[in-house]
C-alpha cells in the first residue's frame, strides 16, 4: 500500500530533509551526516505528482493574502508544532465539504472565513493561535466570532496587560 503523500512530507519535514523541484525531478537535500533512506525515496517516487504539487505551491500560496487564497480551490494540510494532529487550511465551502467527506474531522479544518474573522481583529500571538486551534480541535467546532476586548489603561509603573480575545465556537451538527 502506497503511503499518503502528507505522510511522506511530514517525515521529510521532520528529519529536516530539503525538497526541491528542477526540471521535473525532486530533489532531496538531507542535513550533513545524513541519507535519505532508500524507503523514503520509494514513497516519494510513489507520490512524485503529489509532492512536486505542494512543493510547487506551497510558497507562493502561504505568502498569498487570504482574499487570494479564498479563490484557489484547494485545501492545505499543516503540521503545527504543538497540536495532537495536523489541521487543513481550506479556501471554500466546497474543499471543507471535500475533506469532510474524506473523513477530516470538521475541527481540523480552518476555512478562509474563520481565518479572516481571526485575523480581523489584529494578529494574535502564537500562543493565542495555539491555544484558538487546541479549542477548535476540542471542541470539532467552527469559528463564529471573534473579539478582541482592549486592555486597560496602564497605571504608570505597572506591567502592560494585553487585551482579552474572546471566541465564538459552534459544534457542527452531529450526523447519524
Amino acid at each position: 500500500m502506497t503511503r499518503p503523500a502528507a505522510s511522506v512530507l511530514l517525515e521529510l519535514r521532520q528529519r529536516v530533509i530539503e525538497v526541491t523541484v528542477a526540471g521535473g525531478r525532486i530533489r532531496l537535500r538531507a542535513p550533513a551526516g545524513q541519507k535519505v533512506s532508500r524507503t523514503l525515496q520509494q514513497a516519494v517516487a510513489a507520490n512524485k505528482a503529489d509532492i512536486m504539487g505542494v512543493v510547487t505551491t506551497a510558497p507562493w500560496l502561504l505568502d498569498a493574502p487570504l482574499s487570494v487564497f479564498a479563490q484557489c480551490k484547494v485545501a492545505v494540510e499543516v503540521h503545527a508544532p504543538g497540536l495532537p494532529e495536523t489541521i487543513w487550511f481550506a479556501s471554500d465551502a466546497d474543499q471543507v465539504d471535500r475533506l469532510v467527506e474524506q473523513g477530516v474531522r470538521r475541527g481540523r479544518i480552518w476555512d478562509s472565513g474563520e481565518l479572516t474573522k481571526l485575523w480581523a481583529a489584529g494578529p494574535p500571538s502564537h500562543d493565542e493561535i495555539l491555544a484558538i486551534a487546541k479549542g477548535k480541535l476540542w471542541s470539532n467546532g467552527v469559528l463564529t466570532d471573534v473579539e478582541m476586548q482592549p486592555a486597560p489603561p496602564a497605571t504608570q509603573g505597572a506591567e502592560p496587560v494585553q487585551g482579552t480575545l474572546n471566541l465564538g465556537v459552534t459544534r457542527p451538527p452531529e450526523v447519524d
